[in-house]
């Protein structure tokens, strides 16, 4: 929750990207090849650039890059061999909500530290499962009144103009 470096900037773009990249390669728009070479080149550049600049920090920093970037990719490739199996409505909204959550839970936590006094050391169950509920029904809610009228703005916003046709004379004959 800190500034990161402008190489973890490109590295986070790069993998944006990559995925940019499946999703064409799924819709054929280029071949799959292609798009497993784009995500192996993102992979490993993220793997190098992680253990490059990780290194005045020792080898456990090394590992922990490493280590993160591994499994992230093993997880989307998991969630990606799983795409088309049906999953129980309380994780595809989990899912739905996802980006709420990624943004909200550090303003949550400031809130809850700041303004509330609480670290998390009194009861950690209760704080924790406080916090949860509270996450989980700012996110929906930002989820349903923010991002998903945003989106059907976007989508209509970016839909081509519907065309006038001009009627075609007709040929008289006699």
């Amino acid at each position: 929750n800190g500034r990161i470096s402008a190489w973890e900037g490109l590295v986070m773009l790069a993998t944006m990207f990559a995925g940019t990249a499946v999703h064409r390669a799924e819709r054929g728009q280029i071949t799959r090849r292609a798009g497993a070479a784009a995500g192996g080149v993102v992979l490993a550049g993220a793997l190098a650039a992680g253990t490059w600049h990780a290194a005045p920090y020792g080898w456990n920093a090394q590992v922990v890059w490493c280590g993160a970037v591994i499994a992230a990719a093993v997880a989307f490739a998991a969630a990606w061999r799983l795409r088309d199996r049906r999953f129980p409505a309380w994780a595809t909204g989990l899912g739905t909500i996802s980006f709420s959550l990624y943004l909200l839970h550090p303003l949550l936590l400031m809130v809850a530290t700041q303004f509330l006094g609480a670290t998390g050391r009194e009861d950690a169950v209760t704080g924790l499962a406080v916090f949860l509920v509270v996450l989980v029904a700012a996110s929906w809610a930002s989820q349903r009144w923010i991002e998903a009228p945003a989106q059907r703005l976007g989508r209509r916003i970016s839909r081509p103009a519907a065309r006038e046709t001009a009627q075609q004379p007709q040929v008289a004959t006699a």
